[in-house]
């Protein structure tokens, strides 16, 4: 009888849900953006990584909550090298990127919004805005990129 808040965060509704109306979605949707270098530093510090593991793991995820979460425990329970990582495969990243391609590919409209982003043309703005929601593309002064190179190769490879 103390409980006053619960919160769940997830960026796949973003890509599954066809409109927002839901019995399940009973609250202001709040939209959490990449972490940025201190939250990553952050990050590394609490798995108790050497402070050398900031810069690749910023460089990988570029702030990417999930995938910066990812890689510091990966990181800390040796499945990850400072210079062992394959980004066109995934590496550890892989069923996180994986999930996310199976789910591109199931929505033709978002598929070919990351399709226009890699051929560096403005895709649509609806599918576009939901992949910024999905953590996949962000927005920039030109239009959208796809938010981390991480993402971007394997999408590139994938797609």
């Amino acid at each position: 009888d103390r409980l006053r808040l619960v919160l769940a965060v997830s960026t796949e509704p973003a890509l599954i849900v066809e409109d927002a109306i839901s019995p399940f979605n009973l609250s202001v949707q709040i939209a959490l953006g990449p972490f940025d270098r201190p939250r990553i530093e952050a990050l590394v510090a609490r798995h108790a990584l050497p402070e050398a593991w900031v810069e690749p793991v910023w460089t990988w995820t570029r702030g990417h909550p999930m995938l910066a979460r990812i890689a510091c425990y990966a990181a800390s329970r040796g499945s990850l090298a400072l210079d062992g990582f394959d980004a066109e495969e995934g590496g550890v990243f892989s069923d996180a990127l994986r999930s996310r391609l199976m789910r591109l590919q199931a929505n033709p409209e978002l598929a070919a919004a990351v399709r226009s982003v890699l051929g560096g043309t403005a895709p649509a703005s609806g599918p576009a805005e939901r992949l910024v929601a999905a953590g996949l593309l962000v927005r920039t002064r030109a239009g959208y990129e796809l938010q981390n190179p991480l993402i971007a190769a394997f999408l590139a490879r994938w797609l």
